[in-house]
């Protein structure tokens, strides 16, 4: 998973003002904590309010878990969670953007290839199961059509044909 590319598109600045701390999990969720920093009806900063969420990657894109404030009263009292939410989503829901690359068959098998900005991915066609899906991070050194080449010879030999 390309943490970096999440990084950059996450919002800075106007209450975000401070870094962003991500756990990466095993089965595809990813886990990211900061604070918010509101400001006051006076224009003075509040304390800094803590906050994370979770994104899970999955065959298909990745969805957005709801925000936990961890209790934190002043964010409900000021109504911030929804702001928070909303312009967290509004700035890295274009990473979730599909791309169909191509279409490969194996052992009688139509795999869709589709891709985003963090990996490749290959479904069964018209199967919306989690089965036979598969999921790679890019190689960053690599080009675009080396990673799709790296990736179909991960799925053959995966699926039991000799490459």
């Amino acid at each position: 998973m390309n943490i970096d590319k999440i990084e950059e598109s996450l919002p800075s600045g106007s209450g975000f003002d401070y870094n962003y701390e991500f756990v990466e999990h095993a089965n595809g969720k990813l886990t990211v904590k900061s604070f918010y920093h509101a400001m006051s009806e006076r224009g003075y900063y509040v304390e800094p309010m803590p906050f994370k969420f979770t994104l899970y990657i999955n065959c298909g894109g990745f969805d957005f878990k709801d925000i936990i404030c961890n209790e934190n009263r002043l964010i409900a009292y000021l109504g911030l969670k929804e702001y928070i939410g909303d312009t967290i989503w509004d700035a890295i829901k274009d990473l979730n953007v599909l791309r169909t690359i191509g279409e490969i068959i194996i052992n009688d098998i139509t795999f869709v290839i589709q891709y985003d900005l963090f990996s490749f991915y290959a479904g069964v066609s018209g199967n919306t199961g989690i089965g036979n899906c598969y999921i790679v991070d890019y190689d960053n050194y690599l080009s675009l059509q080396d990673n799709f080449d790296a990736f179909v010879d991960y799925i053959k030999e995966d699926e039991g044909v000799s490459i």
